[in-house]
């Protein structure tokens, strides 16, 4: 083994001779350099170059001038080429599948399957105990009761609430996929987003609708941050961010309106009520 010639390291050994003058491979048993057609000399075969040589998948190069393009990159260091796909990448056409199967699953799931909550769960004793308390307080357990949820979302986040397994798949989804880096498949990727916030903007306010809204709106954070370092403040990604802002910006009025709300009723039943015992003081 220990006089083994450089020129019969084999390709399973991951070690391959490269031309002296070009850095171009050689083939095996190569007399001229393939690219710049430089002669092989054998005799000054100890002034090749030899290297360990990993596969970790497929190697991208720039279609324009042929350098390598490092990953995470949209635009050729080398020349400015923009890196465009013709289509967009089947990666994120599965995730798009996979989130409208989902959403498919989600809304045809029947809703007497769904875990009940609050009055719906409680059992008769505790329904009778309810009754006679605000009976006696009167109903100051029964007011909070019903506002509290539209106060609730300005002090949960996004605290998960209790999801399906159909919705943890799609919370997953959401929170895991790496969107690809052709201008393609980042801008589509980003208009899916978009259309995702805006549906849920006219959807019915609760916590699951906040919770969905705030998983997205974080994706697209990401994402367009993702674009603009890629692709330098591009035009329709922009754009389309700002649609989305728009979409934030009206789900946060809604959340606010309908705390204010509930806040206001506590108040004016707390108003009424101290009114009340004043003037029977009196």
């Amino acid at each position: 083994m220990s006089g083994r010639n450089p020129e019969q390291e084999t390709f399973h050994s991951k070690r391959i001779l490269f031309c002296p003058y070009c850095g171009t491979e050689l083939d095996n048993g190569a007399r001229f350099c393939k690219h710049c057609g430089s002669p092989i000399d054998r005799p000054k075969a100890s002034t090749f170059k030899t290297r360990e040589q990993e596969y970790a998948g497929k190697m991208i190069k720039c279609p324009a001038c042929g350098e390598d393009i490092p990953s995470f990159t949209a635009i050729c260091p080398s020349c400015g080429h923009e890196i465009n796909s013709a289509t967009v990448s089947p990666a994120l056409e599965g995730f798009i599948a996979a989130i409208n199967e989902c959403d498919a699953r989600i809304a045809d799931s029947p809703k007497v399957n769904r875990p009940k909550k609050g009055w719906q769960s409680w059992k008769t004793g505790m329904r009778v105990f309810w009754f006679f308390l605000n009976i006696y307080t009167l109903a100051i357990p029964l007011v909070i009761y019903l506002t509290l949820p539209m106060i609730k979302p300005l002090f949960r986040g996004n605290v998960s609430p209790e999801l399906t397994a159909t919705e943890q798949r799609k919370a997953a989804l959401i929170e895991n996929f790496a969107f690809p880096n052709d201008r393609e498949s980042l801008l589509e990727a980003l208009l899916f987003t978009k259309s995702k916030t805006a549906f849920l903007v006219s959807e019915k306010l609760d916590e699951k609708t906040i919770y969905w809204f705030h998983l997205w709106y974080t994706k697209a954070l990401q994402l367009y941050q993702k674009t603009n370092l890629l692709l330098a403040n591009d035009p329709i990604a922009g754009a389309a961010y700002q649609e989305i802002l728009s979409n934030k910006k009206g789900i946060d009025q809604k959340i606010q309106k309908r705390a204010a709300a509930g806040a206001g009723i506590i108040l004016v039943y707390f108003a009424f009520i101290v009114f009340a015992a004043v003037s029977t003081g009196a």
